[in-house]
């Protein structure tokens, strides 16, 4: 009898820190579906934030700064880019079976999910921003290369708590400015390699305890929606199906359990497509996956804009070309 060899397309979603200097800019200059979803959903941003998203992010001059000065329009701009994506795919005819969802990565899985509508969850971002940063001291993230045991150690421990567990090798901690200072210091004596994230914030950390009350109230009316397409969410490392009351806030404050979402789901033949702006979650994903993997990982988007070829990369989908390949492994792990 034979036997259904098609891989889980497994749409990967992810929240700030992965926002890259005109991120998407050759897609949304060459392809047609994908520059009409970011100016729909920008006319939108228009009406709900005052300005235009797409003008900042294509901008010509950038200066030396981070590309965004303000929390909800860099929210956005993250979530726009997913969603144009997301829509982009679905012409390639690529749909997911699921999607993974990190961070404020859960809005884009819930409309891509149909669990809710484009200006609901760009509303819904612009509330949590302003929330944010009305109630919240400023704060950091910064990516840690080696055993989460490193966070155990008193000089990281008392100034920082452990904000996503990536892989084996590889997590993340939040804490306020005062406190990253005091523990890149340390790592760097250490020669532990460290580096920032491009972050404000000490997301998934009692850093942000302070806008529970507001969103909490801003998503209460959500609860017992159902997705439509189901959703790995690294809040919870399982797959859900219905919204709580709780459940945005829950995704923005505890911590991101990525490495446990992987091993608890990969079945060893997913394909995963990271629809991120810079490809992080599929470059992470390298590291978190078992070494008898079948699965492939590719990138849509990168840092070196060569989403064109990516694009094409993902088309042999169509015709079932990624049955039957050789089991994954470092070496040949497939990454556009």
């Amino acid at each position: 009898m034979k036997t259904d060899t098609r891989r889980t397309i497994v749409l990967m979603f992810s929240g700030l820190g992965s926002e890259i200097f005109q991120m998407g800019r050759d897609l949304f200059a060459k392809n047609q579906v994908f520059q009409a979803s970011m100016l729909e959903l920008d006319h939108l941003a228009r009406r709900l934030a005052g300005q235009s998203i797409v003008s900042h992010l294509y901008r010509e001059n950038w200066e030396n700064e981070q590309p965004f000065r303000d929390l909800a329009d860099e929210c956005l701009a993250v979530y726009m880019l997913q969603i144009a994506m997301a829509r982009t795919l679905r012409v390639f005819g690529i749909e997911p079976d699921c999607t993974l969802a990190v961070s404020m990565g859960f809005f884009a899985a819930a409309t891509v999910g149909r669990c809710m509508e484009p200006q609901e969850a760009m509303q819904a971002i612009i509330h949590q921003a302003r929330a944010l940063e009305v109630r919240c001291p400023p704060g950091g993230m910064m990516a840690v290369l080696g055993p989460v045991e490193i966070s155990r150690d008193p000089s990281v421990s008392r100034f920082c708590e452990v904000a996503a567990i990536n892989g084996p090798s590889h997590f993340v901690v939040s804490a306020d400015p005062k406190g990253l200072d005091s523990v890149e210091e340390y790592l760097r004596q250490s020669r532990i390699v460290c580096q920032r994230l491009p972050i404000r914030y000490a997301f998934h950390s009692h850093w942000i305890d302070e806008a529970r009350a507001p969103l909490e109230n801003l998503f209460a009316g959500l609860a017992g929606r159902r997705f439509q397409v189901p959703t790995i969410c690294c809040a919870r490392a399982d797959r859900i199906l219905d919204l709580s009351a709780d459940y945005f806030w829950k995704v923005a404050r505890e911590p991101i359990r990525f490495y446990e979402s992987i091993l608890s789901f990969d079945q060893g033949a997913n394909l995963y497509i990271d629809a991120g702006p810079a490809g992080s979650l599929a470059a992470v994903l390298k590291s978190a996956l078992p070494p008898a993997s079948r699965s492939l990982v590719m990138s849509t988007l990168t840092p070196f804009h060569n989403e064109l070829q990516n694009l094409e990369a993902l088309l042999p989908l169509k015709t079932g070309l990624f049955q039957g390949i050789a089991p994954l492994s470092r070496t040949n792990r497939i990454t556009a």
